[in-house]
């Protein structure tokens, strides 16, 4: 068993511990992050399913890979949303705002001002 196969993502407990200490700017940073990531494995799962749909010699083994690689994404992508909803509990309870859809003014934290 190789050292990525033992990794486990730090709990939703212990995440929120970590982001107790953060300054507002760091949280918004961290929510950039997680919406950046999530935005990549969407596309990645996007292009593994087409590469699957148009796979021309149905390679079973290499199937069962791809679906494996597209699921662990999803998995992936929910334990990021869950990270997502925590960092903004915590930017609101700091005094932080937060854009939603729809928004167009600036959102104004006390160390600046964040878009």
């Amino acid at each position: 068993m190789s050292t990525l196969d033992s990794f486990r993502p730090p709990s939703p407990r212990t995440y929120r511990l970590a982001l107790r200490d953060l300054t507002l700017p760091l949280l918004y940073a961290e929510l950039a992050k997680l919406e950046t990531s999530i935005s990549h494995l969407m596309r990645s799962n996007v292009e593994l399913q087409l590469y699957m749909g148009t796979e021309a010699d149905g390679d079973g083994d290499g199937d069962c890979e791809l679906r494996d690689a597209v699921k662990e994404n999803e998995e992936t992508i929910a334990r990021m949303r869950s990270r997502m909803e925590i960092c903004r509990v915590e930017i609101e309870e700091k005094g932080g705002g937060l854009k939603r859809c729809g928004e167009s003014e600036e959102v104004q934290g006390e160390e600046g001002v964040f878009l």
